[in-house]
């Protein structure tokens, strides 16, 4: 609900009870319900036009909602007002989306997840092109490196890196980044990276 805004019953017997009837979950559903209510004092969903929605009396503060809000303004926002919306953004993120391990396989969970991580990345990326182009390379690269990670298959994201690297004469470096993103690219998708890439690689191995 948190997360969605509105869902259907059906939404919600199918994410917590799927392996139940619709009578069983039905029953549990509205167990459940009962508890919530008995622990914060009052009914915390609302019900209309066939949608659950969290009830207007109760106020709430989740930080999904505050992280996509800034990143969203922040993608679309430019010079200082986009970078402190992004900073601000990154300070949201301090783990991926419920990372538990029970948590683990549940499929809209993982999905949620990876969009999330995404979109942390994405606001990586941005940052680093605006302190890049602001003449601040070690803060850009540092943005760089954290985006790369989870953007692992971003070859533009990992040429920067390697320029970089290759202004400050820090060849090894650069080239055992490619080997890197060499190996995930052939691990995730058996491909190789592009001939780009693979030019600016030898000519960083031409230096040594």
């Amino acid at each position: 609900l948190a997360d969605r805004g509105m869902v259907t019953r059906n939404d919600i017997f199918e994410t917590f009870w799927p392996k139940l009837n619709k009578s069983e979950a039905t029953n549990v559903f509205h167990v459940t319900k009962r508890k919530i209510t008995d622990i914060i004092g009052e009914s915390f969903t609302k019900f209309g036009g066939g949608f659950y929605r969290i009830a207007p009396q109760i106020e709430f503060h989740y930080d999904v909602i505050n992280f996509s809000t800034y990143v969203q303004k922040g993608l679309i926002a430019s010079g200082e007002e986009s970078i402190q919306l992004l900073e601000d953004a990154v300070a949201f993120y301090h783990s991926p989306f419920l990372n538990s391990e029970e948590d683990q396989g549940i499929p809209w969970i993982e999905k949620r997840r990876d969009e999330i991580s995404e979109m942390f990345a994405e606001s990586l990326f941005t940052l680093a092109n605006h302190k890049f182009t602001q003449g601040d390379e070690d803060d850009a690269l540092g943005y760089y490196l954290r985006a790369l990670k989870i953007l692992y298959y971003r070859e533009e994201i990992a040429e920067k890196v390697m320029l970089i690297y290759k202004g400050k004469k820090q060849y090894t470096d650069a080239l055992e980044l490619y080997d890197w993103v060499k190996t995930n690219l052939k691990e995730h998708f058996d491909i190789e990276p592009g001939q780009s890439l693979q030019e600016l690689a030898q000519s960083i191995q031409d230096l040594l």
